[in-house]
């Protein structure tokens, strides 16, 4: 698993995926590029609530995605779910002006629990909709319900995020957490939380500390 650029390349069916520290994952043979639980809309989900939450957070999130785009040119994005944390809000309309000025890549949205607003919604922003989407012996959904014999996952769902002891204090990281059949991404929206996981001894941990990643 070598380590260039500050990202990971895996091997999995003998194809190369690379792990990126800005939560997301390119797949060369695609030119795909793959992100999880961008969850936008979600600070102003809060502020309506009566939280205070900056309002920079979108714009540092599509500041980070336009960072991706610019430097791997994908031919699509693709997003395993909760892209919208809740109900229509100004940031949907952000995030289309946005859309709006990036002409060559598709963007497909796996649907994920978070995604409530009408399809239509969704297509007039220009995205393509899917359930899961099967390509090659991979399969990309946003959470499993029930895994097929043979098949590798790419999922999100869970946010995982791994506790890692320096010195004396414990420290929890956002990471992206492989099994045998799977690999779980951390959440892409840098105002979503994370869960803590409890690996299996064969699972494998790549940690984001410091814009890097690293294999525990």
């Amino acid at each position: 698993m070598p380590i260039i650029e500050n990202y990971l390349i895996i091997t999995l069916f003998n194809e190369e995926f690379y792990l990126l520290p800005q939560r997301a994952i390119f797949r060369p043979k695609y030119q795909s590029l793959i992100l999880a639980d961008t969850h936008f809309g979600k600070s102003t989900h809060f502020q309506k609530s009566g939280i205070p939450v900056p309002k920079s957070i979108l714009d540092s999130d599509l500041e980070i995605l336009t960072q991706l785009i610019n430097k791997w040119k994908p031919n699509e994005v693709l997003i395993l779910g909760d892209m919208f944390h809740s109900h229509h809000n100004e940031e949907v309309e952000i995030f289309k002006d946005w859309l709006s000025c990036c002409v060559d890549f598709k963007t497909i949205l796996i649907k994920g629990n978070h995604d409530i607003l009408p399809t239509e919604k969704y297509t007039q922003l220009g995205l393509e909709i899917k359930s899961e989407l099967e390509t090659d012996n991979f399969i990309f959904i946003h959470d499993i319900k029930k895994a097929e014999k043979d098949k590798f996952y790419f999922k999100g769902h869970i946010h995982p995020g791994a506790r890692v002891k320096l010195g004396r204090q414990r420290f929890t990281f956002p990471c992206f957490h492989k099994t045998k059949n799977s690999i779980t991404l951390p959440a892409f929206g840098n105002f979503t939380g994370m869960s803590v996981i409890n690996p299996l001894p064969e699972d494998q941990i790549f940690v984001i500390a410091n814009e890097k990643i690293i294999a525990l």
